[in-house]
């Protein structure tokens, strides 16, 4: 818990700089409903919502490029453990 804090803490201040992200979406066909948003969503909804709303530029793709300096944050959504 106490190691999540510091990680927070150190990444939040880049987060709220970074201008170019870029949102490694894994396995886009892994989907949930969600009551909060009234349908059927997968591990990007919120993610790519929250970033936008803060003005944030997003770029989306299934493949991680091999070279990622361009980007300010890599977010890497790989889904959901399911059986």
């Amino acid at each position: 818990m106490k190691r999540t804090a510091i990680v927070c803490i150190l990444i939040f201040p880049l987060l709220l700089s970074a201008a170019n992200v870029f949102i490694w979406h894994y396995d886009p066909a892994d989907t949930f409903y969600c009551p909060d948003a009234g349908m059927t969503i997968n591990t990007l909804y919120w993610v790519q919502t929250l970033l936008t709303s803060q003005g944030h530029t997003c770029t989306i793709d299934t493949v991680l490029p091999s070279n990622v300096n361009s980007y300010d944050v890599v977010f890497a959504l790989c889904g959901w453990y399911s059986c």
